[in-house]
């Protein structure tokens, strides 16, 4: 079990004001334990050191952390695939595209306002 930052999804503006923090769970055959891994406290806090050390100022949590969703190997969300350019449709749930690869978070951040 751990967790790994997803540098490519995660944002913070030119200032390092506010961004969003991406937290994916290795734990691919238990998506309980994986939801739970992202929804803990070692996870916020991760989030926090990784924005501290882009160089966001005494980083805090910044409203609600988002709720836990599944990706596919290309880091796509699930429910964001879309369609087969082919034949105009959703792809079907045994697509490639369509297959679990684990579970992501996005953890939004600011710096300290006063």
């Amino acid at each position: 079990m751990s967790l790994e930052i997803v540098r490519d999804a995660t944002t913070f503006d030119d200032e390092k004001r506010t961004g969003r923090v991406v937290l994916e769970s290795d734990i691919e055959t238990n998506p309980d334990q994986a939801m739970n891994e992202l929804a803990s406290v070692a996870a916020k806090t991760k989030a926090l050191n990784y924005a501290a050390s882009c160089g966001m100022i005494d980083p805090r949590i910044n409203g609600n952390v988002g709720h836990c969703y599944p990706v596919n190997v290309d880091g796509k969300a699930l429910t964001e695939v879309g369609v087969d350019p082919k034949t105009k449709k959703p792809y079907p749930r045994d697509h490639k595209k369509m297959k679990l690869h684990r579970y992501r978070i996005e953890v939004p951040v600011c710096k300290k306002l006063v």
